[in-house]
């Protein structure tokens, strides 16, 4: 649920580590997004984000900030546990590709 974070998985805290040497490390997490129906009464995504904060802090992953503004935020590279990578002016290929990867997501 929005309102619970398992607990780190192995080599997280290193990689934040050295990421957070050369650039700036945003979380943008969508357990803060208010469409939720699930979310416990009370939460909103000010006091997710906060939630979010608390996680990272516990246990001392690096980062500088944790984004819950509208859309994403600006970035030189994204990290997603769903994303289907995509060049910019995609080939038909290219587009064919992207479409495999996500109907194999389905």
């Amino acid at each position: 649920g929005p309102d619970h974070i398992g607990d780190p998985r192995p080599g997280a805290k290193n990689f934040l580590s050295e990421l957070k040497k050369v650039a700036k490390v945003v979380v943008f997490t969508t357990r803060t997004k208010a469409e939720f129906d699930d979310r416990p009464k009370g939460c909103t995504p000010k006091s997710l984000a906060a939630f979010v904060r608390k996680w990272l802090d516990v246990n001392d992953l690096e980062y500088d900030e944790v984004y819950v503004g509208q859309g994403k935020p600006m970035a030189v590279a994204y990290l997603d546990d769903r994303a289907v990578p995509i060049p910019s002016n995609p080939t038909e290929r290219e587009f064919e590709d992207a479409l495999n990867g996500i109907l194999c997501h389905l």
